[in-house]
């Protein structure tokens, strides 16, 4: 079912084919959306209430997923909104969305003392992606930020060093938090292309430096002591081989990667 959706960013639409009805959404990494929001249909756990309820009832072998757009991960919310206005998934005799406003889905919704303590009680302990904080500071505050603004906020920061004191105190904020598979792909995407100075390679040369135990596919174990010129003799994914270790996945093309103090 998820292996033809491809790993890239854009606005998709799920369509129910027992009654005609879609839900509209956006994702830097599709394939991972489509597979979310299909584990949480099974097991009954959607936010949209009226999707779930027809997946409930038509079963899920009824419901397609489509892309509608591929964008780059910076306009997805704008993109996202423009097919919102369009199709009006929210309408109920059209579809199941929930929300109006990409940019701030709680924007205007009640939710009753019941449904307030279920979600909390569902958030205790769950790290949050930065693009989820800005939407619930911007269903909280009610302003939407348009490009051009967030454009300009971008311009007006650019080259301003944060102080000690302050780099600290966000450095201890973000000890412990894990960021979601999609904030992470985001993250990436909007990377590439953009150039290194001298200075970052260097750390960066320096951080990748220190030694790692790898096993080969073969079964074989050895000490190397450059993760990053390791992977580029090997053809293989230096990020990918650092989940690998950090546990976020079991191998890499075959190959296992630990720390040095890790069990093997």
């Amino acid at each position: 079912m998820n292996s033809s959706v491809p790993r890239t960013s854009g606005i998709y639409k799920i369509t129910c084919i027992a009654n005609g009805k879609i839900y509209v959404g956006s994702s830097a990494n599709l394939r991972i959306r489509w597979e979310q929001h299909c584990n949480d249909l099974r097991r009954k756990a959607h936010h949209s209430i009226h999707l779930q309820r027809a997946w409930n009832k038509y079963g899920e072998n009824v419901f397609i997923f489509e892309i509608i757009e591929l964008v780059m991960p910076w306009a997805i919310l704008d993109r996202e909104q423009y097919w919102l206005d369009k199709l009006k998934p929210y309408d109920r005799s059209i579809g199941f969305n929930i929300a109006m406003n990409a940019f701030a889905p709680r924007l205007g919704l009640k939710a009753s003392n019941e449904a307030r303590t279920k979600m909390s009680i569902a958030q205790m302990g769950r790290k949050q992606s930065v693009e989820t904080i800005a939407k619930r500071a911007l269903s909280i505050t009610g302003r939407i930020v348009s490009s051009e603004t967030r454009s300009k906020m971008s311009s007006a920061n650019r080259g301003k060093k944060a102080s000690n004191e302050t780099r600290a105190k966000l450095s201890a904020k973000r000890k412990g938090r894990k960021n979601s598979p999609e904030a992470i792909e985001k993250m990436r995407a909007a990377k590439i292309g953009k150039p290194r100075s001298q200075e970052t390679r260097e750390k960066l040369s320096i951080a990748f430096a220190k030694e790692w135990i790898v096993i080969d596919p073969e079964g074989q174990v050895m000490k190397i002591s450059n993760l990053t010129r390791f992977c580029k003799e090997n053809k293989l994914s230096r990020w990918h081989m650092r989940e690998v270790a950090e546990g976020k996945n079991k191998h890499h093309k075959g190959w296992k990667c630990f720390y040095p103090e890790s069990e093997i």
